[in-house]
This record gives structure tokens, C-alpha cells and sequence, in this order.
């Protein structure tokens, strides 16, 4: 009778275990997920415009004058 409980204990924590890991390796494609999506966002931000904003930043020339 002890030993079946152990084993039924065993096999509890087993499955708690696996559902972990695959609730981790969902989290983990999320957030690559969420990652590409915020690559493809910043491609579509013209750099121009921001490397023009630092230059003038950098030059003392806050309002782009």
C-alpha cells in the first residue's frame, strides 16, 4: 500500500514535471515570437530620420536647425 502511494506520488510530480517543461518552452517560442515581431517593427522605422535627430543631438543642435 506504501509503495503504490509513493509510485502515484512519483507519477503526480512526473506529470507536474513535463507540463513545466512544455509550459516553459511555450513561454520561450513567445517570447522569440514577440522578438521578430519587434525586429520586423523596427525595420520599418526609417533610420534617417532617427540618425538625424542624434546628429543634431550630439551637435547642440536639439531643434534640428
Amino acid at each position: 500500500m506504501f509503495f503504490k502511494k509513493v509510485r502515484d506520488e512519483v507519477e503526480v510530480l512526473r506529470k507536474e514535471s513535463e507540463a513545466s517543461e512544455r509550459a516553459k518552452e511555450a513561454a520561450r517560442l513567445n517570447f522569440k515570437r514577440s522578438l521578430r515581431r519587434l525586429a520586423r517593427q523596427l525595420e520599418e522605422i526609417p533610420l534617417d530620420d532617427g540618425l538625424k535627430s542624434i546628429g543634431d543631438d550630439l551637435a547642440g543642435n536639439p531643434e534640428g536647425k
